[in-house]
Formats: C-alpha cells, structure tokens, sequence
C-alpha cells in the first residue's frame, strides 16, 4: 500500500469514529461538575467509577476529535497544491469553490434549521404556557442580534487563567457544535497566507502555534481560534512539503513519544482534572499526543485488518451528517431515556446545584449503561435518518445538508 492510498484510508476510516467521538463529547451527563478529587480509587463503586468514565471518554479522550479534523482539512486542502505548478490563484480559487458547497451553504442550512426549530419551541411556549410574544424578541436581544445566532451568540471562558493571567475565551452559533465549521471557514479564508508562511517557515510556524495552543493563549475573537489554526497548519505543512500524513506521524520519534506522553498525560489529567493552569496544559498535550495517536492506531488497523476497512467506512459518508444533527436527537431522547429509567428502573429525581433535576439511578451499572445507550442510540438514529433522507430528498437537497458529500 503506497503512502497516499494509506493516508487516503486513514483519513476516510477516521471519519465515522471522530464524529461519534464528538457526540460522546456532548453527551457526559448529569451532574456536569465532577469532583475528581473525591473519587476512591480502591472501591469505584457509585457515581465514582460513573465520573471516571463519562470523565475520561467525555472530557479527555473525546477531544482529540476536532484537532484530528482540522489536521485532515489542512492536509487535503493543499495535498494538490503543486499541481498547477505556480498558478496558486487559480488553486485558491478552486478550492474556495468548493469549500462554497461543502462548507458556508450546510453551515447556513443547519443554523437556519437550528434556528427555526428553537423559534418553534419559543412560539409553542407563547401558545401553550401563554407567554408574551414579546419573549421572542427578548430572546435575540439578549444575544445581540440576529446575525450573531449564526456566528458568535453563545460565548464562554476557561475557568482557568493562562500564564499571562487571561482567559481562553471561546463563542459559539446558536447551534454551538458548528463553532468548528465556522473556524474552518475562517482558516480556509486565510489559507493563501498560510500557504507563504508555512512555505517559508513550517516548522518554526508549527512550534509557535503548538507553544500557543498547550499554553491557552488564544486570539479571542470570533471565528479565529488558535486550536484551528493550530491543527490546520500541521495538516497543510505536511502537505505544502509533499510529504504523507501518515509517513510523517507515524516516524518512529513521532509514534513512540505521542505514545508514552499521550498515556502519562491521560493519567496525569485524570489525577489534577480541572486543577489549575498544570492541569490544562497537561490536558492540552493529551490532545496533541492523543490525536497523533489516533492516526497511527487506525494506520496499524488497516495494515493488519482489512475487515476493519469496510466496516469503519461503510458509514463514513454520514459523518458530517451526525456531526450537524446529533444535538436535535440528544434534545429528544435524553429527557425521553431519563423517563423511561425512571419508571422502568425505579429511579428517583433528586435536585442538585442550580435546581437542575438529576434522576438517580439504582445502580452503578445502569448509571453506566445510561451513559452509553445515550451517545450510541443518538449515532443510531442519525444514521438511520441519513439513510431515509438519502432516499427520500433530491441529490442537490441532500448534498447540502451533508456537507456537499
């Protein structure tokens, strides 16, 4: 298998995974404050073998999913760019072209839907509970106006202050998972300056954004995320160079230290979790590691098992597909579940901070069982949703909601 065909594979193989990674991501439950620090390690019984679960498959290893997008975006936005030898304004044109369609139309499309569908909920509201029509209108007042629900309405900060002091500072459409379409959106805009720089200078540009990114030294403004960059310009240097992805992740220096540094800061973060500036830059290498590993651990799978191939990319297709939807399934099916395990399983509603309703479980395992039914019933029925749209709706319709593919 020659290197372009492997990182071809890899690439198409770590779809399905990355997107179902980022609705474990979404989905870590109640209560959302975990006292790491608490937990009996010599026991796990109760909500303490819960939190170090939802902890580790949530918080830790699930963000390793958006770095390894945008290192797949950077790479195949200028795996080709040699190709028209020194024409680089066609090329930037081409390839904005159709980042048109498989970006900016199904990042509008969505939001639209998401903002409708929130609209409907409010007008229910004043139809139902007869509530005032004027709490429509204060709903996006206090976002500031209409076009930040489609670009920056939702906005929070790191609890943690970097070296300087500051606080990472993050925003958010209204249908919040889309901040990553609306960053890559922004890199890509930017791509012909970093094309020269990286030209130039890729590996002190890495360093640098690297350095930037594991400190949480952040450009605070919306749209321009150093995490985009950052992961972006690993893909895109590699490509801008003519090397493969895999080749160069896979080096031995590379593949050994990702690793041994990505398990020590697993564990470390686990141990100090949300403990201080330590503790999100150790986090924060986790994610640089850990991503590096996903890439090898999925290039040895195909190396030895081609069965794995078919499966992992059988659904590959409906990836962006979930990545849009699964926060309208998670909407419907946690209150449906929480029902459900409380009649069924005899639970009991308990209040805790901020008067948020918790349903205690009867035991550890359906704490546990609740915590991955919902993540994998969520993949389930979007899948099974793209699968009727995809035979339902016109091709033009439905390669728009599924990002152009």
């Amino acid at each position: 298998m020659n290197n372009q065909t492997l990182d071809s594979k890899v690439c198409r193989n770590l779809q399905l995974p990355l997107a179902i990674m980022v609705v474990f991501l979404h989905s870590f439950g109640l209560p959302s404050d975990v006292d790491i620090a608490g937990i009996d390690y010599t026991s796990l019984i109760g909500l303490d073998f819960y939190n170090l679960i939802r902890v580790i498959c949530s918080r830790l290893l699930s963000n390793c999913a958006v770095p390894a997008f945008f290192i797949i975006s950077g790479y195949y936005f200028f795996y080709d760019i040699n190709s028209l030898g020194n024409n680089h304004k066609s090329y930037f044109i081409g390839k904005w072209r159709k980042r048109l369609y498989s970006l900016l139309i199904p990042y509008l499309v969505w939001n639209t839907i998401y903002i409708l569908y929130t609209f409907f909920i409010r007008i229910s509201g004043v139809i139902i509970k007869g509530k005032s029509l004027s709490s429509i209108y204060d709903w996006i007042s206090e976002y500031g106006n209409f076009f930040s629900l489609y670009w920056n309405c939702t906005s929070w900060s790191a609890t943690i202050p970097n070296i300087f002091g500051s606080y990472e500072g993050f925003t958010s459409p209204l249908l919040f998972p889309m901040w990553f379409i609306r960053d890559l959106i922004v890199v890509v805009l930017i791509a012909p300056l970093l094309y020269f720089i990286l030209k130039k200078y890729p590996l002190a540009t890495v360093f640098s954004l690297v350095i930037c990114y594991t400190l949480s030294i952040n450009f605070n403004v919306p749209g321009l995320s150093v995490i985009s960059i950052t992961f972006f310009a690993v893909g895109a240097s590699i490509a801008i160079h003519r090397k493969s992805l895999i080749q160069i992740l896979s080096m031995p220096a590379i593949k050994i230290s990702a690793y041994c540094m990505s398990v020590i800061s697993l564990i470390v973060s686990i141990v100090i979790f949300e403990e201080g500036l330590l503790y999100q830059t150790v986090y924060k290498i986790f994610c640089l590691f850990g991503t590096i590993c996903l890439f090898n651990i999925l290039a040895s799978l195909l190396a030895h098992n081609k069965y794995c191939d078919y499966k992992l990319t059988k659904f590959s297709g409906a990836s962006f597909f979930i990545f849009a939807m699964h926060i309208f399934v998670l909407a419907i099916i946690v209150p449906v579940l929480n029902f459900a395990y409380f009649f069924l399983l005899n639970g009991n509603i308990s209040t805790i901070g901020g008067g948020k309703k918790l349903l205690a479980f009867v035991s550890t395992l359906s704490n546990v069982t609740g915590y991955f039914v919902i993540p994998t019933l969520t993949v389930i029925l979007c899948i099974g949703t793209y699968i009727l749209l995809k035979r339902l709706l016109p091709d033009s319709i439905f390669r728009i909601l599924n990002g152009g593919r």
